[in-house]
């Protein structure tokens, strides 16, 4: 059976998710640099970070276009690997991702390099806003693993962990001013609500299978793998930090909720980027 056949019989759904990834593809291919796409990113999310909306309606705008495009393309990916992945190339994942198999759509690729960028501005934030210590932590890992795992070509190892951001499209949302207080009021808590279902839940999930395959994998080829050993080892730790940090938030945010039902605090004195 030929790819086009493959597809053809695939759901509606993920047709449709394939045929929005091929248009990655007129933008970003194989020859293209992460660097480059890195580079544009940064910029553009700069701007956005010096939009009158920002400093108007306290929107923060560059965080919210971030979110929603990694957020969601990261969904995607997420889907495309555990549901459509064996179906079209043979091999699950993430045992394609240990055996370097090339990943099903360019979309994969781009989404780490666009959080490069996108981190400059979480490292600026940490550095210039009144904001405790974790959220600078948060910057620099973030450029640190994101710079890492593309400069390798290993971009699959952070593109599912960005379903973490679907959570901060809403974070984004809870201190607009132009909201009333009801509208607020539901904002913060399908944050709260999509914070839990994605980092503390679908995010440490997705790890684990990566570690656990990874560890399977080594006891049938004897650790020899299409990848530098450290790749993992920066995949557990970066992962093991995100984990704790969004445990900690969530711990505050929960905290938040209970103060907020018997006193004044509010959800989003919790900033989470």
């Amino acid at each position: 059976m030929d790819q086009s056949t493959k597809i053809e019989s695939l759901s509606e759904i993920s047709q449709l998710i394939l045929e929005y990834a091929k248009t990655i593809d007129a933008y970003y291919d194989e020859n293209t640099s992460y660097k480059t796409v890195a580079l544009i990113a940064a910029i553009f999310f700069l701007t956005l970070r010096l939009s009158p909306l920002k400093r108007k309606h306290d929107f923060d705008l560059d965080g919210f276009v971030h979110a929603f495009i990694t957020g969601i393309g990261s969904a995607m990916c997420v889907y495309l690997d555990y549901f459509v992945a064996e179906e079209l190339s043979g091999t699950s994942e993430p045992l394609g991702m240990m055996r370097c198999q090339k990943p099903l759509t360019n979309l994969h690729m781009i989404l780490p390099a666009i959080t490069l960028g996108y981190s400059i501005c979480d490292i600026i934030n940490g550095l210039t806003m009144n904001l405790p210590k974790e959220f600078l932590a948060h910057g620099v890992v973030t450029f640190a693993a994101s710079a890492l795992y593309c400069e390798n070509q290993m971009q699959q190892f952070a593109t599912h962990m960005l379903v973490m951001e679907l959570s901060t499209i809403l974070l984004t949302l809870c201190k607009v001013e132009i909201f009333g207080p009801l509208t607020q009021g539901i904002v913060q808590l399908s944050f709260a609500l999509m914070f839990f279902l994605c980092r503390v839940l679908a995010a440490p999930y997705i790890w684990f299978q990566i570690i656990s395959t990874y560890y399977k994998e080594s006891l049938i080829n004897n650790g020899e793998f299409c990848f530098a050993s450290y790749m993992i080892c920066m995949n557990f730790i970066t992962g093991l930090f995100f984990h704790c940090l969004n445990s900690y938030w969530f711990y505050k945010i929960v905290r938040k909720i209970q103060k907020n039902l018997f006193g004044n605090m509010e959800i989003q004195d919790t900033k989470v980027e």
